[in-house]
């Protein structure tokens, strides 16, 4: 019974995915010069203000970031001079912070570079002289913007472990994860190992979704193959450093 309820949900799902398909399809060829204007217009807008609004969102970010840590330094002042329950609140609220601190920072280090990236023309070419003391600041912004973030996280870092000095590693060096996971206890590695599972899971979907909208762009827009072999390329390669690591690890359990 068990069996054929997985096989009627899994046929449901490949139905549901057929008939989306099929109706993006008919969209992008009924809408695709609508869809390839506004395309065009954004990316001309993107050129001539994306350094100002790359800037923008540096300041905002920064000005959250601040924000965050300067929270976190009032609830561990708070947490010393508590006791008891309250203590343990300020400790669980810190903890909570300062790994939504980082979040943000990684996040915003990876959409910095796409929309960086986004606002460069699709061809050297078409630079002018003009324009290359903008893109140049645009590559200025999108590189301060990155190391302020890094920064950021090394700070957030740096002061759980003043709080908690268990937690080892320097933030810089390459060894740094491995340090810092051995001066976890086990529950907080035991919510590292499940949520890298799940993101390792959430990623494999989110790369099948943009499989799909490549093979749309290649048909509807001309995108070539490019997109689709890098991100069936990335595919490929998360499914088999995942398994490698896998068998390694099973591999150790049982020696």
């Amino acid at each position: 019974m068990k069996n054929r309820e997985s096989f009627i949900k899994l046929l449901l799902l490949a139905v549901i995915g057929a008939m989306i398909g099929v109706s993006g399809n008919i969209l992008l060829r009924f809408s695709g010069e609508g869809i390839e204007g506004i395309y065009a217009e954004m990316g001309a807008a993107l050129r001539h203000t994306g350094w100002k609004i790359e800037s923008l969102l540096i300041l905002v970010v920064m000005a959250v970031l601040i924000g965050i840590y300067r929270h976190l330094r009032s609830l561990w002042a708070q947490e010393e001079a508590s006791e008891d329950e309250t203590a343990d609140l300020c400790g669980e609220q810190f903890e909570r912070w300062a790994q939504t601190g980082i979040v943000i920072a990684n996040t915003a280090v990876g959409f910095f570079i796409v929309f960086g990236c986004l606002a460069f023309p699709g061809n050297v070419e078409d630079i002018s002289q003009e324009d290359g003391v903008k893109y140049l600041l645009l590559a200025a912004v999108m590189v301060f913007g990155c190391i302020a973030m890094a920064v950021m996280e090394i700070l957030f870092y740096h002061l759980m472990q003043k709080r908690d000095p268990s937690k080892k590693g320097d933030p810089v060096s390459f060894n740094f994860d491995k340090r810092w996971l051995e001066g976890c206890d086990e529950t907080e590695k035991l919510v590292l190992y499940q949520a890298g599972y799940r993101a390792f899971n959430s990623m494999q979907i989110v790369m099948l979704i943009g499989i799909i909208l490549a093979v749309f762009g290649k048909m509807q827009f001309g995108t070539g193959d490019f997109p689709l072999i890098l991100l069936g390329f990335m595919w490929v390669i998360g499914m088999l450093n995942f398994g490698i690591w896998k068998m390694k690890g099973l591999r150790k359990n049982r020696t």
